[in-house]
């Protein structure tokens, strides 16, 4: 299902034209985002795969600058980005293990999009 989502969308005929087209130097695997997501909410076990393990690797990265806080009070954590700013399958993961791993994070709603963080 996912190389059909990816080859439709993108115009690639084949899984070898996927491959050489990701591996070709000129494309973004990060815009397969939509795609995968898609798969997994559709049962696809390997786009499934791919999007825990996204989860995992962001839950290590909120854990490891966790650890460098505060933690007798909650830390409160805003998700920015494409991929977080409507309720997706993928951002309902990451709260989810957010939640179950990490009790001294709360993740809150953005007031306003990434682009307009002032910093």
């Amino acid at each position: 299902m996912l190389a059909e989502l990816i080859g439709a969308n993108h115009k690639l005929g084949s899984v070898e034209a996927i491959i050489a087209a990701v591996y070709g130097g000129d494309f973004d695997p990060a815009s397969l985002a939509p795609e995968v997501i898609e798969a997994a909410r559709q049962g696809d076990r390997i786009a499934e795969k791919i999007l825990q393990r996204g989860v995992g690797e962001l839950e290590e990265h909120i854990r490891i600058v966790s650890s460098k806080l505060n933690k007798t009070q909650k830390i409160h954590t805003v998700l920015l980005g494409g991929l977080f700013s409507n309720d997706s399958l993928y951002s309902k993961l990451l709260r989810e293990k957010i939640t179950g791993s990490l009790p001294h994070i709360e993740v809150k709603p953005a007031q306003s999009s990434a682009g307009t963080v002032p910093f």
